[in-house]
């Protein structure tokens, strides 16, 4: 049932394997006791299911696509993953209040569920809440794209959680920030051939630049941003990030490149590109 529900909603499979065996990798097993009859076991996939859809939704949603990265408040979106991690109580509230938002726009207030997450699973006690605030952490980090390692991830305590979450957050928002004011995804772009950028569309680009190095930085289980030097693994440089804009502009004029090609060669265009 659980698989069933999922993989309607994620075609990855490496997603989707993710989704099926995170409570595995966090040492949760499956409780026998609660799961005894099949409209139990149906019920526990059910809402295990929605839970995970929900938490792997959030991150995404977070930020509104029109936010600028340079104006985040980082101490806003810690305390909304804060209430996520912290207790069972602090997302019962959260629950209770997105619950009121949803119903609202004419959504039932029971759809929004993020306290399933262990739904037909159980742990010792005494690793409950630790393993619980875990398994939210991992769902919301794959959620984000960003590759991490899990071992830095089971690490963490609770608040690094909470920043290494935001950071990745910030980070996935600001990338396809970049990325849609270069190809003018939902509007006008600066940057359509022959045209190259002004001065202030660039100047915003490094702005952005900037924010994605410092949420970076501030990043201890990120694997993303890192390259082989000296037979060890570095963090990205100033020059790297400048490359990835780079990238993503190069990127971008050979689509443009490619969508011209049943129209005649471009040789300006081409030759820019490369």
């Amino acid at each position: 049932m659980k698989k069933h529900i999922l993989s309607e909603a994620f075609q990855d499979e490496e997603v989707l394997e993710f989704a099926l065996s995170f409570l595995t990798w966090a040492g949760f097993s499956l409780d026998s006791e609660m799961v005894d009859t099949g409209e139990r076991v149906i019920e526990a996939a059910r809402d295990g299911a929605i839970s995970t859809l929900w938490l792997m939704v959030i991150p995404k949603t977070i930020l509104s696509p029109a936010a600028i990265p340079a104006e985040i408040r980082e101490n806003e979106l810690e305390e909304l993953v804060l209430a996520l991690l912290q207790s069972d109580d602090t997302r019962n509230q959260l629950k209770h209040t997105m619950s009121r938002i949803l119903a609202t726009k004419g959504i039932p207030e029971e759809s929004f569920d993020i306290q399933s997450i262990t739904a037909g699973h159980t742990i010792s006690d005494s690793f409950r809440k630790n393993r619980t605030q875990l398994t939210i952490a991992l769902v919301m980090l794959k959620s984000t794209e960003i590759a991490f390692d899990f071992d830095r991830v089971f690490s963490l305590s609770a608040e690094e959680m909470v920043k290494e979450i935001v950071s990745c957050v910030i980070a996935m928002h600001t990338m396809t920030t970049i990325r849609r004011e270069i190809t003018g995804i939902g509007g006008r772009s600066r940057f359509e051939w022959p045209a190259i950028g002004d001065t202030g569309s660039c100047v915003q680009l490094f702005s952005h630049l900037e924010v994605l190095q410092g949420a970076v930085d501030s990043m201890v289980s990120c694997i993303a941003f890192q390259k082989a030097a000296q037979g060890s693994r570095q963090k990205w440089t100033e020059r790297d990030f400048v490359s990835y804009l780079v990238g993503e502009l190069t990127e971008h004029y050979s689509s443009k490149l490619k969508s011209m090609s049943g129209r005649g060669s471009n040789r300006e265009l081409a030759a820019f590109v490369e």
